[in-house]
């Protein structure tokens, strides 16, 4: 895939969704030019006040699939959770290796 992930990507949903666990889409504007690929948009979050909808916290923490680079995004910074069908083989690939890791706390409810 060449072109970068959008909201037409996303699971469309009308009710704010909890990002805890969830596979998201950065917006390409919350990346440094040089990383605006789709790889680099795929970020695994795995806690903080913003994956909750209700908390008025921002801060989502995780990791880049790519690479596994651990930081924090804010909640503003996502597009929302990327729908199944739109998820590439080797990030499944990827999630399959961090869910079957035993010291791996992370639960992908997906």
């Amino acid at each position: 895939m060449d072109s970068l992930f959008d909201k037409n990507h996303v699971i469309q949903n009308s009710e704010p969704q909890d990002y805890k666990g969830k596979l998201l889409i950065i917006r390409a504007e919350s990346l440094n030019e040089e990383f605006r690929t789709p790889e680099n948009q795929l970020f695994l979050a795995s806690g903080g006040f913003g994956c909750d909808p209700n908390s008025s916290g921002r801060k989502v923490f995780g990791c880049f699939l790519s690479d596994g680079e651990e930081t924090h995004f804010y909640r503003s910074d996502f597009i929302g959770i990327i729908a199944d069908e739109h998820i590439p083989q080797w990030a499944n690939e990827k999630l399959e290796q961090i869910n079957s890791a035993p010291e791996n706390n992370i639960n992908l409810n997906m």
